[in-house]
């Protein structure tokens, strides 16, 4: 690989992607990892109180198109699946350095409609699993089949969106590389998703492919995880997360931030006055907030109205703002004041009367997710939005201070850079500049083949376009291929060839047409350097005399 020019390397990296990624996909579609459905599907089953167990008969082509309906569309290459411990079962590690907002992995969900209620709807995600093989490498069990048992492992593996459709249906997906990312509280790598809400059914939901982002830079050896919880809970105190994760995924947290290496938690439920009575300001605090949102409380008595709602979350804030702004209570009373003004949308009058307000209120918010997630984060996509709608419906002079807020500690820049990131449609509506230090997207695809794919009547692309007789001007009488020529392509490529139009006729037919292909044969051998290297057995002989790439010294 050392003597191999760049576009050689990258061609024989995209062959090894890409026979990774066929291999993928279609060891789920061979008959052993259909075998344990023969038995159960094509029986059916009666349905029963517990998740996974089908209504009736189930067809093994369905079946197979839904092994099929997923597909792993990039993967860095820098990415290895490892066994890590007993706890944390396998996950992806990083071989090299990965840098912030490098793309991770690409992947196509299988996406299905997982009820109305709280309690999601597991059965064609357990069958999904059987179909594609899955729950063979979760479970490192062959015959793994059993449809109850795969309905846990979904219920542990699946991501669901946080926003329904417009028929109340939540969407619910399954992935066969994604799923391997581990939890962390403050995690490494991420990718956004967007809600059902802006569809009428789950039917008519058309996922875009999950991307993961590195968040942070990832160093070499490092562990790469992903979240877990939505945002409330990842802003959520220590004890709150623990809880909530045990309860839905089985396990006790051990990530760096819940075993203290990163103190973000303090602030969650901090209070910014010394001189206060701590224990009966906070018991009225709870009190209050009992009052509004946790409906077993005695004294529950939510507001009805919109009015009415404002005035009770505003006086609320007035009376306790001696709690730091990224508390969780007021966390939660910030974003209710947020969704009342933008219940009705954008555009609509009470957006556009409470716009002032409710944009202070979102840099408020923003100021919190830049102290306390990562830089990165997916969940800056919304509010950020959010703010670059409202600010239309402010004066000039009054955008300026929001904006001028904003812009504290690199808060907005970090904000943009997630729009960029996660949501580049949205980014370009809005019509942000473009970012100036995020990596590069990877290309897709096999690199272009260079070197002599000419023929007789042709000239380089460089001299193409300029008056005169291409061939002369191009080649002339020189043996070896212009050096003004080989400046303007690009290091390691051969300048590509474009028919000549009218001359076409007068060069078929003349000496210097192999002249041309002479110069071109030059261009495509080895170096000098790479001749004298090769001639001391210290480079490979390449296959075929008319090889595509030339040799490079490595200085």
């Amino acid at each position: 690989m050392r003597g191999l020019s760049q576009a050689a390397s990258n061609r024989l990296v995209w062959l090894e992607e890409s026979t990774f990624n066929v291999r993928e996909n279609l060891r789920f579609l061979t008959s052993a990892s259909l075998g344990p459905l023969r038995t159960q599907m094509r029986a059916g089953y009666q349905r029963k109180d517990s998740p996974g167990v089908y209504e009736s008969a189930f067809d093994l082509t369905q079946a197979a198109a839904m092994a099929a309906s997923s597909s792993l569309l990039f993967r860095h290459p820098s990415l290895q699946l490892r066994v890590l411990d007993a706890e944390r079962g396998s996950g992806y590690v990083a071989n090299k350095l990965l840098q912030r907002g490098e793309l991770l992995l690409e992947e196509q969900p299988f996406v299905w409609n997982s009820g109305k209620d709280e309690e999601p709807d597991l059965q064609k995600g357990a069958a999904w699993l059987i179909a594609s093989g899955l729950a063979q490498e979760l479970t490192s069990r062959p015959d793994a089949a059993d449809l109850e048992a795969c309905g846990q492992l979904v219920k542990r593996y699946a991501f669901r969106t946080h926003r329904p459709s417009r028929d109340g249906s939540y969407p619910a997906m399954l992935f066969k590389s994604c799923c391997r990312l581990n939890h962390s509280c403050f995690p490494n790598a991420g990718g956004h998703l967007p809600g059902a809400e802006d569809f009428d059914s789950v039917a008519q939901y058309r996922s875009p492919a999950m991307k993961v982002y590195a968040l942070e830079e990832i160093r070499e050896g490092e562990e790469v995880c992903i979240s877990y919880l939505a945002e409330s809970d990842q802003l959520s105190p220590l004890s709150h997360r623990r809880a909530l994760l045990k309860d839905t995924w089985g396990f006790l947290c051990r990530c760096e931030r819940c075993l203290g290496g990163r103190p973000l938690d303090r602030r969650l439920e901090a209070v910014d006055w010394e001189g206060l009575e701590r224990r009966s300001a906070l018991a009225s605090v709870t009190k209050a907030f009992r009052s509004l949102f946790d409906a077993t409380f005695e004294d529950y008595d939510p507001p009805k109205e919109f009015e009415t709602t404002l005035e009770r979350l505003n006086n609320f804030r007035r009376e306790f703002s001696f709690l730091d702004k990224a508390h969780v209570f007021s966390q939660r009373v910030r974003r209710e004041l947020i969704a009342a003004f933008l219940l009705t949308g954008f555009d609509s009058e009470i957006a556009q009367r409470c716009a002032g307000p409710a944009l202070s209120l979102l840099v408020e918010e923003m100021h919190v997710q830049h102290a306390l997630l990562p830089s990165l984060s997916p969940f800056k996509v919304t509010p950020y939005v959010q703010f670059l709608h409202l600010l239309r419906h402010v004066p000039e002079k009054e955008a300026r201070w929001h904006v001028s807020d904003l812009k504290v500690d690199g808060c907005e820049l970090q904000h943009q850079q997630s729009l960029w990131l996660h949501d580049q449609p949205a980014a370009q509506r809005l019509q942000l500049a473009q970012p100036r230090n995020l990596p590069p997207a990877p290309l897709r695809g096999a690199p272009l083949r260079t070197g002599p794919l000419a023929k007789p009547g042709a000239a380089c692309g460089c001299c193409a376009s300029a008056p005169g007789p291409s061939l002369e001007r191009c080649h002339g009488r020189s043996k070896g291929w212009p050096r003004s020529c080989r400046r303007k392509a690009q290091a390691d490529e051969m300048p590509p060839l474009m028919e000549n139009g009218p001359e076409t006729p007068e060069v078929l037919g003349s000496s210097r047409s192999s002249t041309l292909w002479e110069a071109y044969a030059e261009f495509g051998r080895p170096s000098k350097d790479a001749q004298s290297l090769r001639r001391a057995g210290k480079v490979r002989e390449p296959k075929g005399k008319d090889s595509w790439f030339k040799f490079r010294v490595a200085r």
